[in-house]
């Protein structure tokens, strides 16, 4: 397998297999850390119930690896949000709150900065529309015959800030612009 690392300002990883591989399992790791993180606060079963079904209706919302109902997953955690921030100095303290709010808002962000698309043989363009990404207008042009079967392509903002391309096939040109 050929590996190409750039540094840039935006990751674009091409998948030989499956969504969940990287993007999901990440997200989905994530809301099993807040859901064990919910778990250990001792809150009254009613109040602690509560809060899991809205995490665990995000990360059902992930797993389907449908990039359409991610903002049904960021929805869902923000309902979560709400009523923690309500529960803030009653059935929570500060720093309580504060904690499991903070991992609510890293999973929020991993879905924010993602965006992904299906890219075949045929080429396509993998852009970043939502003007509300930190890397809004990032884009990266795969021409025809790059690639020999259908991959998803992600692209999203991390610190690290580098390019994966992972077996490319035959041709590995493309050109990106942000």
């Amino acid at each position: 397998m050929r590996k190409v690392f750039l540094i840039i300002g935006l990751t674009i990883i091409v998948f030989l297999s499956s969504w969940e591989i990287v993007f999901s399992e990440v997200a989905k790791e994530w809301c099993i850390g807040l859901k064990n993180s919910i778990k250990s606060l001792d809150l009254p079963y009613g109040i602690e119930n509560s809060l899991l079904v809205k995490v665990e209706g995000a990360k059902e919302k992930i797993s389907s690896s449908d990039p359409d109902l991610f903002r049904a997953a960021i929805n869902k955690l923000g309902a979560f949000k709400n009523e923690v921030t309500a529960l803030r100095g009653k059935f929570l303290t500060e720093n309580q709150a504060d904690g499991i709010l903070k991992q609510a808002d890293m999973i929020i962000d991993l879905i924010t900065n993602t965006t992904a698309q299906n890219v075949g043989s045929a080429g396509g363009l993998v852009e970043v529309s939502d003007p509300s990404s930190q890397i809004y207008g990032a884009s990266v042009s795969i021409p025809p015959g790059a690639l020999k079967s259908h991959h998803l392509l992600l692209c999203q903002q991390i610190l690290c800030l580098q390019v994966r391309l992972l077996d490319l096939g035959q041709k590995e040109q493309f050109s990106m612009k942000q």
